[in-house]
């Protein structure tokens, strides 16, 4: 298990042989603010999409396309400027066949491609200028069928998480390209030259127009709320966002990527963290026709970076959420008496056997999840989490036991068939306890340690509780979980695979 919490722990005997007794717990790795968003945070994977039923419509919408409006706004062309002979081209108008323009999604270099292929484009033209010093004009059509406009489209954030869409690595292609000079010009030796300046002004002038496509789509994309979830009504005060911030798009299927940011919604009662720990994936997890562990079978993915998770911890961890107090632990029914049994050493035994006692706890720093490649099991560490054990003795709370406890355990991952929630079956813990103050003349340093397994285990689900409310569940959209598992090529995104009726 990778260990990413460290600790140090300090003893100092005093002149009288009394113990005074400190542990510091550090995580080791980089940090980032609460207030950072994670990026990306999610994928989501949607296998055999159909786009065809949007390139029909988009296809009409290009019938109206200003394609003579586009080329006309061409400024005068100087294409041959030389002692003897010049030509300058004005375009003066342009056609091409709407019915039959069509447009498609294509696969380029891991993107959303477009295609746009435009039939029997005719573009007309004035050419002037002179031959030995005698003017001249003339009109001369130039044809290409088809033309073949091409980009990618390129989706990402700005930086308050609006999702906006760029072309990249545009291009046209005018295929079949004429220009034929009927008049003086068809007899000249540079008609090649002025054909070649020609098409380079074309193809220049018809890739701008894919700018169009940004400025229909981006105002569209402003409207989008972010996806959001609330774990207010599951007692957890946090809102998590996923902003869109990418698009992929392979023979396979779609993905999208999104950001994460979680928001207190209300007030913090935990310590104040510094940030929270970040361990950015190694890259963006592939999907092939089947799951990378069992080859099963799916229709859909949602991917999950420990970035998100990591936030969602250090975050309840300021919230207080992973406090312990009587009303989580209440069910333990401790007393004096059990404790006595339980922990040996720590003078239980010297108090009255029904005595009620109460457990409190508290952080005093995030809790850390790391994802283990190619399982399904994640790595949870927890550092220096302070226990106390107070008793009600009339005249208020005594104290009579405080702990640090360092802990490491694996989670294995699934989903609750009842609740739909994310499940965490914790395996066998490893503990590390401090003992910081003990009832007077105890010493039970190295007598507890195994009779933590109640307190333990009440630890790690309140640790876990905040992910185990992840409405997870909801992914499932009435199919059946194929897989979930962490992609061992890529580790770092833990990948839910259902495949759908």
């Amino acid at each position: 298990m990778a260990t990413v919490v460290n600790r140090v722990d300090v003893a100092i005997t005093g002149a009288s042989g009394g113990i005074v007794r400190e542990r510091v717990a550090f995580t080791q790795g980089n940090s980032a603010p609460l207030t950072q968003r994670a990026s990306p945070a999610s994928i989501t994977r949607v296998q055999g999409v159909d786009l065809s039923v949007l390139e029909g419509p988009v296809s009409q919408l290009l019938g109206s396309l200003p394609l003579n409006d586009i080329v006309t706004a061409i400024p005068p062309l100087p294409v041959l400027n030389t002692t003897f002979a010049s030509a300058t081209v004005t375009f003066t108008g342009a056609s091409y066949d709407t019915v039959n323009t069509t447009f498609r999604f294509v696969p380029l270099n891991g993107h959303l491609g477009v295609e746009i292929t435009m039939p029997n484009l005719v573009i007309t033209s004035d050419v002037s200028g002179a031959i030995f010093f005698a003017p001249y004009s003339e009109t001369m059509p130039l044809t290409a069928d088809p033309v073949v406009l091409s980009g990618e489209l390129v989706l990402s954030c700005t930086p308050d998480g609006q999702p906006q869409i760029d072309v990249q690595n545009a291009s046209t292609q005018l295929q079949n390209f004429s220009f034929t000079g009927t008049g003086i010009l068809g007899g000249l030796s540079q008609i090649g030259i002025i054909e070649a300046a020609i098409q380079g002004a074309v193809e220049l002038a018809l890739t701008a127009a894919l700018d169009l496509l940004p400025q229909a789509l981006n105002p569209a994309l402003a409207t989008l709320p972010p996806l959001a979830v609330d774990l207010t009504p599951q007692g957890i005060p946090l809102s998590l966002e996923f902003p869109i911030c990418g698009l992929g798009y392979d023979a396979l299927g779609l993905s999208v990527l999104a950001d994460f940011k979680v928001t207190p919604t209300g007030p913090a009662t935990g310590p104040t963290l510094a940030g929270y720990l970040t361990l950015p994936p190694a890259g963006t997890p592939s999907f092939a026709a089947t799951t990378p562990q069992l080859s099963a079978n799916y229709d859909f993915a949602q991917g999950f970076t420990q970035d998100v998770f990591n936030q969602v911890l250090a975050a309840a961890t300021e919230a207080g959420v992973l406090d312990l107090n009587p009303q989580v632990t209440g069910g333990l029914g401790m007393n004096a008496g059990a404790l006595a049994l339980a922990l040996p050493g720590a003078g239980f035994d010297l108090l009255d056997p029904s005595l009620p006692v109460e457990m409190h706890g508290h952080p005093t720093t995030a809790a850390t999840l790391v994802l283990t490649g190619g399982t399904n099991t994640v790595a949870l560490s927890v550092g220096n989490y302070r226990i106390d054990l107070l008793a009600d003795t009339g005249n208020g709370n005594l104290e009579l036991l405080q702990l640090a406890l360092d802990l490491e355990v694996a989670l294995s991952l699934g989903i609750d068939p009842v609740t739909g929630n994310l499940s965490l079956v914790p395996g066998t813990p490893q503990v590390s306890a401090s003992v910081l103050g003990a009832i007077a003349g105890q010493d039970p340093n190295g007598m507890i340690q195994a009779g933590l397994n109640p307190i333990v285990q009440a630890l790690i689900a309140q640790i876990s509780g905040p992910l185990a409310n992840l409405p997870l569940g909801s992914i499932l959209g009435g199919g059946v979980l194929a897989e979930i598992s962490v992609d061992a090529a890529v580790p770092g995104t833990l990948v839910i695979y259902v495949d759908l009726p």
